[in-house]
């Protein structure tokens, strides 16, 4: 009759112990747990918006490489949640930012900063456009800047509108 005491209360002990840490985890912050999120780029040509196959992608913060293929897209790209805490006294962010380099010979390189990425999601709206260097004088580089999106602007708006 004891044992069976002493592992019903160790059974007990041990259930409590495993509700507790779960009870915890579920106040971390979801951009500590949830650390991956995936991407899928698209590189079209400017002018003629034809595909670019055998285009490389570089993410940089994670210094790795990719191709298209003949149909204009990377293979799905694991990326870090490295989320931008510069405005979280405003309106913390619930995504990541990465960067991407997008190059072929014969073509401007394509620079894209502030590219979004959520966990557990894949941002498959990803299109750079890559133009044809035909004259000495055209740019080497392109920049883009990405935008949050609107629930964010609103909830920003809202929050310090006057």
């Amino acid at each position: 009759m004891r044992k069976y005491l002493v592992a019903i209360v160790l059974f007990m002990l041990l259930f409590f112990n495993i509700l507790s840490s779960v009870s915890l985890i579920s106040h971390i912050p979801s951009s500590t747990r949830n650390t991956t999120g995936y991407a899928i780029i698209k590189v079209l040509e400017s002018n003629t918006l034809s595909p670019v196959g055998n285009a490389t992608i570089c993410v940089v913060e994670t210094k790795t490489y990719y191709q298209t293929d003949k149909y204009v897209y990377s293979q799905k790209i694991e990326i870090p949640i490295i989320p931008n805490s510069n405005f979280d006294i405003s309106l913390k962010r619930n995504w990541g930012e990465f960067t991407i380099i997008v190059y072929k010979p014969g073509y401007s390189t394509f620079v894209s900063y502030y590219n979004l990425v959520m966990s557990h999601s894949t941002n498959a709206g990803i299109i750079c456009y890559l133009s044809p260097i035909i004259n000495p004088s055209d740019p080497m580089i392109i920049c883009k800047s990405n935008s949050p999106n609107d629930d964010y602007n609103k909830s920003l708006v809202e929050l310090f509108a006057k």
